[in-house]
């Protein structure tokens, strides 16, 4: 197990490496800005996530899913106005943007709004009725006790032992 993922941070580097290589001989491509945004991602590098997500929506206002992106990026650093922003420039541009209006209810609620948060969950439950992490949500938002904020996915099954 710790050889594969040994193995995996030495390719995910690799690969970032070849991203920034790219962006260096052609920062005019989106795909490249959103790529290299979704490595830093995974390696926790909200911050420069966050710049190269801004590089990519310059290039294509437009483009749903990277303000979708770049508002999770924002979320990570507790920037909650600034990820409210990002998707509603997201939800505007395709109001059927995958976990738009999930990513929205749970900004709101992180800010406390949770009327906002209740009716972004409702509208996100539209195109996932069965999505547990939207109905967890949903519930501690219309239980009113608690701000989003910890986690964005319900707590593990237990066995009950």
């Amino acid at each position: 197990m710790a050889r594969a993922r040994l193995l995996q941070s030495r390719q995910t580097a690799a690969a970032l490496a070849a991203l920034q290589r790219s962006e260096g001989l052609d920062g005019t491509r989106f795909d490249i800005h959103f790529d290299l945004a979704l490595v830093l991602l995974q390696q926790n590098q909200s911050a420069a996530a966050v710049e190269e997500l801004q590089k990519a929506v310059k290039l294509q206002p437009s483009q749903a899913l990277a303000h979708v992106l770049l508002g999770r990026a924002y979320q990570k650093h507790q920037s909650h106005l600034a990820a409210v922003q990002q998707f509603q420039i997201a939800l505007r541009s395709d109001p059927n943007t995958p976990l738009g209006h999930y990513h929205l209810a749970f900004a709101y609620a992180s800010l406390g709004r949770n009327q906002e948060a209740i009716a972004e969950y409702e509208k996100e439950l539209t195109h996932s009725p069965e999505n547990p992490q939207v109905l967890y949500q949903l519930g501690h938002c219309l239980l009113g006790n608690r701000k989003a904020g910890g986690s964005d996915h319900p707590p593990e099954k237990s066995d009950g032992t």
